[in-house]
């Protein structure tokens, strides 16, 4: 104590003697609020339902208050020429939500297709165990009669808003689905061969080819053909949340999702919302054909790779310097493109490795990022649609899960789906998604934790390095 009551007036006699300027470095550093700041560890975390043959439950994390659902009903089934499933509805609802709570969430099953008739599609809904249902979207009917291929209605559901699913085409021979609503749009009515009915963003896909047992995820109502019949799509719930994952993880503050359409070379780019200087930015972008990705300005590319003709795909990131950044990005040929976007946190330079095949299960490669630490680990599916087909959910242990279907007919277009997890591990393998086999490319993304301080624009200084005297 006597030794500490001695130092007090060299100190104070070191500070005084100090020019304005030193004066005010030394005040900062001694605030450790203002000197160190907070790394915000808050994340937007998404988990979705997809197994239609049992109910999913989502407890509420601890810190999280309130919780954005959403679900895509089940499609209506075709019936033998007579006419299309209607495409399943979308609902949504904001709740507020407390830690331990339980959730059921149900994806509706598609309609069967048959003969004479199909079957109707499944609700998918979200219920509080031990409460009240909070989300019903309707699903599409079967095609024929009686159902006569009826989108899903919104206004027959229950929730705070939503949109109708399309109806399917009626009549003899070939007919088509509607599709399945998406969460800005209706789905659009299907018809007679060659009129397909589109979904919207992220889920609520396009109607089946006729020729083709594929069709899009999720949503779509079935076909309809002289001699056989399709089956409606499956539904999907999800749920989107703020959670804080702790010190020490880059995180994801928002997403953004986009297309272009077929025999473009010019290929807008969705940013996500709320960008701030500082910012990770990161997208992957999947072309059908053999096109090549013209590097944009300022923008780095992570990885790419490709199946030949049939399917590329890339990784571009950034660190924003503009609050309200703009893209596009050229291809060397005409083609139709899908992207999904990530605005990051506390994130630094991104790391990957890459994987394709020409069928099977799409299978992210292993990535060794060289050392032990707490990653944002991301994992991607492209896939060419001229075959049909399409992704229906993540690899185990990973969330976080969007699928992007291509609102075009399945031939010359390409599809594109991430999920994401937290873990702090050198080595991650992710495993496989499931999806029907075609043409694929992968990336395993690992993005390290880098500390701003709590202000944004890079790691903050220790305070042994800006505490000094001249």
């Amino acid at each position: 104590m006597k030794k500490l009551l001695l130092l007090i007036p060299i100190i104070i006699f070191l500070v005084w003697g100090l020019a304005p300027e030193e004066k005010t470095i030394v005040e900062e550093v001694l605030d450790p609020e203002i000197a160190l700041g907070a790394d915000d560890s808050v994340h937007q975390a998404i988990f979705s339902a997809t197994n239609t043959a049992a109910t999913t439950n989502w407890t509420v994390p601890s810190g999280v208050t309130s919780a954005t659902f959403e679900a895509w009903a089940g499609g209506g089934g075709g019936s033998r020429n007579s006419g299309a499933g209607g495409g399943g509805s979308y609902m949504k609802k904001v709740e507020t939500v407390s830690a331990s709570q339980v959730y059921t969430m149900t994806a509706g099953a598609g309609g069967a297709g048959g003969n004479p008739l199909g079957s109707n599609g499944a609700s998918s809904t979200v219920a509080l165990v031990f409460g009240s249902t909070i989300l019903i979207a309707p699903p599409g009917l079967a095609g024929g009669s009686p159902g006569l291929g009826a989108g899903g209605l919104a206004s027959k559901g229950t929730g705070d808003s939503g949109f109708d699913g399309g109806d399917g085409g009626q009549g003899t021979g070939t007919r088509t689905g509607g599709g399945g609503a998406g969460s800005t749009q209706a789905g659009t009515n299907g018809g007679a061969s060659g009129t397909i009915g589109a979904g919207g963003d992220y889920y609520g896909g396009l109607s089946p080819s006729n020729a083709s047992t594929n069709n899009r995820r999720y949503s779509s109502g079935g076909g309809s053909l002289a001699a056989g019949e399709r089956a409606g799509r499956s539904g999907i719930a999800r749920v989107t949340y703020d959670t804080d994952v702790g010190s020490g993880y880059p995180v994801v503050k928002s997403r953004a999702a986009g297309h272009s359409e077929a025999n473009q070379t010019t290929h807008p780019i969705s940013m996500p919302s709320n960008v701030a200087v500082g910012d990770l930015l990161l997208f992957v972008i999947t072309s059908n054909g053999a096109a090549t990705f013209t590097d944009p300005d300022g923008w780095t590319r992570l990885d790419s790779a490709g199946v030949t003709t049939i399917v590329q795909s890339a990784v571009f990131y950034t660190v924003a310097t503009s609050t309200s950044p703009a893209l596009t990005i050229e291809t060397n040929t005409s083609e139709a493109t899908t992207h999904l976007a990530l605005r990051m946190d506390n994130a630094g330079t991104p790391l990957s490795a890459s994987s394709t095949s020409t069928t099977g299960d799409i299978d992210p490669p292993s990535l060794d990022t060289g050392s032990s630490a707490k990653y944002y680990f991301i994992t991607t599916a492209s896939i060419d649609r001229s075959a049909g087909g399409s992704v229906s959910s993540p690899p185990n242990n990973y969330q976080d899960f969007l699928y992007l279907s291509h609102p075009e007919l399945n031939a010359g277009t390409a599809d594109t789906a991430i999920a994401g997890r937290h873990a702090e591990t050198q080595t991650e393998d992710p495993g496989t998604f499931t999806n029907e086999s075609n043409e694929w490319v992968s990336f395993t993304i690992a993005v390290p934790f880098l500390s701003d301080g709590g202000g944004g624009g890079g790691e903050v200084q220790n305070v042994q390095d800006v505490f000094w005297f001249d």
